[in-house]
């Protein structure tokens, strides 16, 4: 296996070379690519946590000992692909019809990262965690807790900051029209309770290290809320005339200086995309706005430097996954196509002027580094 990933590692380098050369007339250059040294072949990838020290955490399914079984696993890479960590968190049925259906998920700290195995998401009452060092090394043996029915959370980084949302207390017949979601800054540890309305709320940063969400209020109101790092809280409540129906909500949203960008969801390919001037306290703009092509729809906005990315994702039905496409939006909001080095992208994150993402081809993962060469929307256009 290991003399397998130094050729492969050969033959990247080759490839980037030949990248290299033509980098002059593309709008984005790859910087760097390395292959993902899984310890199992994996089927299907669950989720990619990015650390604070610049390695990233696979939750995925592989192949497990026991026949008829998959077995959902974490492992640690850092910025060069290297496996710095690889855990078994468990088995599941995932061809029996109404078997349990497992979730794995990554909680960062400032010093570690907790992990959480949930063996049914249906109702997430039980879960064994485990604690690790982002070099990798276990902090503690994993331990088996119980939750109350709806006291367990969904984890999320958004930025420089931890956010745990309440998973299932909706299905009570006398739950609560407001979710609790639980906002840490990473660095420093400082936490911060919220109650939202909308269950659908987006949460997106800032380049100042602000943590914002965006969502429609119990008054039908587009609502902005803003949290430093030290948990300063400040609410802007707006007109309530970009929500058509029940069906709307802000899926997607992304800051360039002062200016946000929030794209309201109103069915699978209907979107409107409103302009806000965080100074002003206004949308200075709204317009209809859609997928690049038929079939797609926007799965999120990203920012990378003073260029604002869409990634638009459709469903390959074949080969039964989700494929991801970056497209850089231009000051006249036309797109330009932003070419990947393979056909199939299940992740993408932006900081700074870069890009990183985790490609495939055939059986292989790579995380790519990428950096632009030119901007599009910048703060105070359009």
């Amino acid at each position: 296996m290991k003399r397998f990933f130094l050729v492969l590692t050969f033959l990247t380098l080759c490839l980037m070379l030949c990248a290299s050369a033509s980098a002059d007339s593309a709008p984005m250059q790859l910087m760097r690519m390395n292959p993902l040294a899984f310890s199992k072949q994996p089927t299907r990838i669950e989720s990619v946590t990015p650390t604070p020290d610049g390695s990233f955490a696979v939750i995925y399914f592989a192949d497990s000992d026991t026949a008829g079984m998959q077995e959902l696993r974490l492992e640690l890479f850092d910025a060069a692909g290297a496996s710095l960590l690889s855990a078994a968190l468990g088995d599941a049925n995932l061809l029996e019809e109404g078997a349990p259906y497992p979730r794995g998920q990554v909680i960062l700290e400032k010093n570690r990262f907790v992990c959480e195995y949930y063996p049914d998401i249906t109702t997430m009452e039980v879960y064994k965690q485990r604690i690790y060092r982002y070099t990798g090394k276990q902090v503690q043996k994993p331990t088996t807790k119980k939750l109350k029915f709806g006291a367990a959370c969904y984890a999320e980084r958004v930025g420089d900051y931890m956010f745990r949302m309440q998973a299932h207390s909706e299905d009570e017949s006398d739950a609560s029209p407001y979710r609790t979601v639980k906002i840490s800054h990473i660095a420093s540890g400082k936490q911060q309770t919220l109650y939202l309305y909308d269950w659908s709320f987006c949460a997106f940063p800032d380049a100042d290290g602000n943590l914002l969400f965006a969502q429609q209020n119990e008054r039908g109101n587009l609502e902005i809320r803003q949290y430093s790092a030290s948990m300063q809280e400040t609410i802007v409540e707006l007109d309530s005339g970009y929500f058509d129906d029940n069906l709307s909500y802000v899926s997607s949203a992304a800051c360039i200086e002062s200016t946000a960008y929030l794209l309201i969801s109103q069915g699978f390919s209907k979107y409107t995309l409103l302009t806000y001037d965080r100074e002003a306290q206004k949308i200075t703009d709204s317009r209809a706005f859609s997928a690049a092509e038929d079939g797609y729809f926007i799965a999120d906005f990203k920012t990378a430097g003073s260029s604002l990315l869409t990634v638009d994702a459709h469903w390959n039905v074949p080969l039964q996954r989700r494929e991801l496409h970056l497209y850089l939006l231009g000051s006249d909001w036309t797109r330009t196509a932003l070419p990947l080095q393979h056909d199939f992208c299940l992740y993408v994150y932006a900081a700074q002027e870069s890009i990183t993402t985790v490609e495939a081809d055939g059986s292989t993962y790579f995380l790519c580094q990428y950096v632009l060469h030119t901007s599009g929307i910048s703060s105070g256009e359009m």
